[in-house]
């Protein structure tokens, strides 16, 4: 078997052939040893033939081609009236705004 840690590439027509001699009845661990690959690959390139034809053979490796999930979360909220002094000295009549957002903690006292 290969070396780990480098990813080989293989032509589609060289995973074709592999397949074809599975459907043919030659198990699975025979030609994968000849071909010097694990049977999982080979298991990983008959599911794709079945499930997309030739153009599961082409896939490149990583996120599954579909429609990604966007999730929209809200960390905001609108507070409005009189502000409590940050000094009891202080009075103040304004009216504050205070956006909370996750990333920067707690409402201010």
């Amino acid at each position: 078997m290969a070396g780990r840690g480098k990813k080989r590439q293989f032509p589609t027509a060289y995973k074709l052939k592999a397949i074809k001699r599975v459907e043919r009845g030659e198990g699975v661990l025979p030609v994968a040893r000849e071909l010097g690959i694990s049977r999982k690959i080979l298991h990983d390139w008959i599911k794709a033939w079945k499930a997309d034809g030739p153009d599961g053979l082409n896939r490149k490796p990583g996120p599954k081609p579909g429609p990604r999930k966007i999730t929209v979360t809200v960390h905001s909220i609108s507070i409005v009236g009189e502000a409590r002094p940050r000094n009891p000295t202080e009075r103040s009549g304004n009216l504050v705004h205070c956006h909370r957002n996750a990333k920067f903690g707690a409402l201010p006292p």
